[in-house]
């Protein structure tokens, strides 16, 4: 027997024995590609997808058709004076050229301090009325001398009452400009007294000069709001009053007062400032 006998009987034997073992060794790959050739799906992915919640806009045009405008809140001084109630305190500052004056020029008096209440009938008509006063007493005691012991007292008052009419030619705003009217009564009154015991003998002599008549006047100025409900009154005003006087003697054993007669006209000058509530 030849060399390439054995030779082909080898071969021949190896390839009969190995392959059963290479068609043992590939059947795993074989099965997993018949897998994907027959058209199995994998299994297919999980997604999660997150919510967005939408907000609105941080900023909104105002002038955008859907927005609805604030209301316009008016002041109520703007809806005039009619029917409100008017409560007022002014001072007035007199100057009186009258016949108290004894060096024939214009003499100041004493402030007059006022009350008074007024209603809105109209929008650009009030009607009130007005006390006006002061007060003073001074007090003066002189020991100076062991033996003198006097009470010197002066008293001075003046005042007026009187009912009045302002019209206010602008019925709205803030600023309300006025003329008026009044007419009444005023009255002032000065008083000295001396009571004591001057040397061992009593002392007690006085006198009081009054005077009392009608009056009337022209005023005008503005009203200031500072508030729907508060205002501050500026004002200049002309008074005459035509008085009735008398002069009374104080004390022990005086004689009885005279009768009032006429006495003068008086004129007054003033500026006045005040503060209203309006209600």
């Amino acid at each position: 027997m030849t060399v390439r006998s054995l030779s082909l009987i080898l071969t021949t034997t190896l390839i009969a024995v190995a392959a059963p073992q290479l068609a043992r060794a590939t059947q795993p790959e074989a099965s997993a590609g018949a897998a994907v050739d027959v058209g199995v799906e994998p299994p297919p992915e999980t997604t999660t997808t997150a919510t967005q919640t939408e907000s609105p806009p941080a900023n909104t045009d105002s002038n955008d058709a859907t927005s609805v405008p604030a209301p316009v809140v008016v002041s109520s001084v703007y809806a005039g004076i009619k029917g409100k109630l008017r409560l007022h305190f002014d001072v007035d500052f007199l100057v009186q050229p009258g016949p108290y004056n004894d060096h024939g020029v214009a003499s100041l008096l004493r402030p007059q301090y006022g009350l008074g209440f007024g209603y809105g009938v109209h929008k650009n008509i009030v009607i009130g009325a007005k006390l006006a006063f002061n007060f003073t007493r001074a007090r003066n005691r002189t020991d100076a001398v062991l033996d003198n012991d006097v009470l010197d007292v002066e008293r001075h008052s003046i005042g007026s009452f009187a009912p009045y009419v302002e019209f206010l030619p602008i019925a709205t705003g803030r600023i309300l400009p006025f003329i008026g009217v009044r007419a009444g009564f005023g009255w002032q009154t000065d008083a000295a007294r001396q009571k004591g015991d001057v040397l061992g003998a009593p002392v007690d002599v006085g006198t009081r000069t009054s005077q009392l008549g009608p009056l009337v006047g022209l005023s005008g100025g503005a009203h200031f709001f500072l508030t729907p409900s508060f205002s501050l009154d500026a004002s200049a005003r002309f008074d005459t009053r035509w008085s009735f006087g008398r002069t009374r003697q104080l004390g022990e054993g005086a004689a009885d007062p005279p009768n009032w007669s006429p006495s003068d006209s008086i004129m007054n000058l003033g500026l006045g400032l005040g503060l209203s509530g309006w209600f």
